[in-house]
C-alpha cells in the first residue's frame, strides 16, 4: 500500500485554475522530489496535502486514510509535517524551545498536572528534552540550543526549521525549497544532512529548484508545469524527458 495517494486534483484562486487533475503516489520510505517552473503549483499542492487549503475536487489518501480537506493539525497528528519555502520560527524563543514546540501534542498533560507540576510531567519534560537534544545533535545545532532563533544564521534557521518539522517524528516528511538562498556548499551539505536523517519508515516529498540537490535526493521525480503533471520517472528519465527538459531545464541539465 503507498504511504500518499493524491487523486485527480484541482485547485483554483480567484477562477485562476492553479491545479488542474494532478495525481501521483508516494511509496513507504521513498523520497519523491517535485520539480517545475516559477508558479507551477507546486507550494499549493504541499499546502492541499497538509490541510492548509481543501480542493473542490479530488483525493487525498494518507497511509490508507481519505484525509481531504481535514485541518492542518489533524493531519499533523497524523505524522505528516513539512517546512516552509520562507523560514516560519519563533524568532524570540531559544532554538532548543523551538525544537519542543514542534513536538506538540507529544508533550501535552492535563492541566491539573501542568499547573501543579507532578512527577509525570516532569518526567515528560525531560524526556522531551532530550528527544529534542538528539535532533538538534543530528541537524548540527547542539552548540547552538540556548540561542534564539532569531539570532542564527540563515543556514542554522533552515536547519532549525527541518529540526522542528522532526521532531513530531512524521511518517512524511515535505520539504519545500530546503536549499533556498543558500550557497553551494551549504546546498551539499543539506543533501547530506536530508540523507543523515531518513529512516525506515519516513518518506519524504521534496520540492526543489535546485537541480544538483532534488537528482542527489530523489529516487523519483514529478515535473509540474501549469498546474499539470506532465512527467513521471526517475531522475534519469526527467533528465531525458523532452517536456521536461522544453517546460524547465532549458537544453542543459548540467
Amino acid at each position: 500500500m503507498n504511504l500518499l495517494d493524491v487523486k485527480r486534483i484541482h485547485m483554483s484562486f480567484a477562477g485562476l485554475q492553479v491545479l488542474k487533475d494532478i495525481s501521483f503516489s508516494l511509496a513507504p520510505d521513498e523520497i519523491l522530489g517535485v520539480i517545475g517552473p516559477n508558479g507551477a503549483g507546486k507550494t499549493t499542492l504541499f499546502n492541499l496535502i497538509t490541510g492548509f487549503y481543501k480542493p473542490p475536487s479530488g483525493t487525498i489518501a494518507y497511509d490508507g486514510e481519505d484525509i481531504t480537506g481535514l485541518p492542518s493539525d489533524k493531519i499533523t497528528a497524523k505524522g505528516i509535517n513539512r517546512t516552509f519555502q520562507n523560514v516560519r520560527l519563533f524568532a524570540s524563543q531559544t532554538v532548543l524551545e523551538n525544537v519542543l514546540v514542534g513536538m506538540g501534542n507529544k508533550i501535552e498533560e492535563p492541566l491539573f498536572q501542568t499547573i501543579f507540576r507532578t512527577n509525570k510531567i516532569k518526567t515528560n519534560e525531560i524526556k522531551a528534552k532530550k528527544a529534542a537534544f538528539e535532533i538538534l545533535e543530528t541537524v548540527g545545532l547542539t552548540d547552538l540550543m540556548k540561542e534564539r532563533a532569531g539570532n542564527l544564521s540563515y543556514g542554522n534557521q533552515r536547519r532549525l526549521e527541518l529540526a522542528r518539522a522532526l521532531a513530531n517524528e512524521p511518517k512524511l516528511l515535505l520539504l519545500d525549497e530546503p536549499t533556498a538562498g543558500m550557497n553551494p556548499q551549504e546546498a551539499v551539505e543539506i543533501i547530506g544532512l536530508v540523507q543523515s536523517i531518513r529512516k525506515p519508515g519516513m518518506s519524504i516529498l521534496i520540492i526543489e529548484h535546485n537541480m544538483r540537490v532534488v537528482m542527489n535526493l530523489s529516487e523519483r521525480i514529478i515535473c509540474i508545469e501549469a498546474g499539470s503533471k506532465i512527467a513521471d520517472g526517475t531522475p534519469y528519465e526527467i533528465q531525458h524527458d523532452q517536456a521536461v527538459i522544453t517546460a524547465y531545464l532549458g537544453e542543459s541539465t548540467n
